[in-house]
């Protein structure tokens, strides 16, 4: 048998989250083309929950809370303000333009915390550490090597602590001139 024989191949359905699809996995396939040329992707970005095995979906990419039922009381935080959207991408634009705060990822806004765009001025205000990213797949006795190396491929690029996480200090908090001011040209933001 060849080794070209042993390589994955064909077809691999997959879904992901629309920003996380186009930040963190498109700039990447280059390389995981470049390693598996027999993989095709079909990929669909998407924020609607999709049932993979009625859709016929090979893997989901999902970013969410792992439940756990030792968990208790979560602090719930009612806001003012004259803007609201069920859109993390809109949120995000609302930020960078000045606009307010927001509690958004550090996958979605790392590059501008780290830049200086944005800063963290609630630290203490943070979502669940028990959100993370999963890589789904229909149950299968057997799961196709196509399935598992792109899995490996994205937990190996993202490792225990993801690249955007990278030389941020989400501890400290903006300094309070900066953060009374918006700063020089810089925008708030509650990250986590």
């Amino acid at each position: 048998m060849s080794c070209r024989n042993t390589m994955p191949r064909g077809l691999l359905k997959i879904t992901m989250p629309t920003t996380f699809g186009r930040l963190h996995i498109a700039p990447h396939l280059g390389k995981f083309l470049a390693s598996y040329p027999d993989i095709e992707l079909d990929t669909h970005l998407t924020d609607r929950f999709i049932d993979i095995i009625r859709e016929g979906f090979d893997l989901a990419i999902r970013i969410g809370e792992l439940e756990d039922s030792s968990l208790v009381g979560e602090e719930q935080v009612r806001t003012n303000g004259s803007l609201r959207s069920n859109s993390g991408e809109f949120i995000r634009e609302v930020m960078l333009a000045g606009l307010g705060l927001g509690l958004r990822s550090t996958w979605d806004i790392g590059a501008e915390l780290e830049s200086g765009k944005l800063m963290v001025v609630l630290p203490h205000y943070c979502g669940s550490s028990n959100m993370a990213i999963y890589a789904v797949y229909p149950c299968r006795e057997f799961m196709p090597a196509k399935d598992n190396v792109v899995i490996e491929f994205l937990a190996d690029l993202y490792g225990s602590e993801p690249y955007w996480d990278k030389g941020l200090d989400l501890a400290k908090p903006a300094p309070k001139r900066a953060a009374a001011r918006g700063g020089e040209g810089k925008r708030v933001a509650a990250a986590r």
